[in-house]
């Protein structure tokens, strides 16, 4: 499907019911985006969801679900999956919005430093050394 995002808000604008729209356009919501979108970079990657989970200190059972279901994932665990597919910065803030977060934003200072990483090919356990020592929170705390 793949609607533009202007489109999408100029069709509900003009929409009479709200549930046939949502009906016929299931496939356009984020966390369907999302899901589409995690698949494709893992197999881009060519690393497999052990190696991916491991990479981002997830379960291979959680990556796999997150593969097979449109579910919410918290922001962390959007970036955490960012750093075991060694993602740019670019693809991790569209993941990010499909997911229904902020973007990575350079005035935070966690985020800040989480954008340091990404661009510079930081591993996950490196980042979370690096927000450690700025007394950050570290994306192992929660997934």
């Amino acid at each position: 499907m793949k609607k533009k995002t202007d489109d999408i808000a100029a069709e509900i604008k003009n929409t009479g019911d709200i549930e046939t729209y949502m009906r016929e356009n299931s496939g356009e919501f984020s966390s369907v985006m999302f899901q589409r979108t995690l698949k494709q970079l893992c197999g881009k990657s060519g690393l497999s969801q052990e190696t991916i989970a491991e990479r981002s200190m997830l379960s291979h059972g959680f990556v796999n679900n997150l593969l097979n279901n449109a579910k919410k994932s918290r922001r962390d665990t959007v970036i955490k999956l960012a750093f075991g597919l060694g993602l740019n910065v670019d693809d991790t803030n569209r993941l990010l919005k499909l997911a229904g977060h902020g973007e990575l934003y350079p005035r935070i200072e966690r985020d800040a430093i989480i954008l340091f990483c990404l661009n510079k090919g930081v591993s996950l356990i490196d980042t979370n050394i690096l927000l450690q020592k700025r007394l950050q929170v570290l994306l192992t705390s929660v997934s």
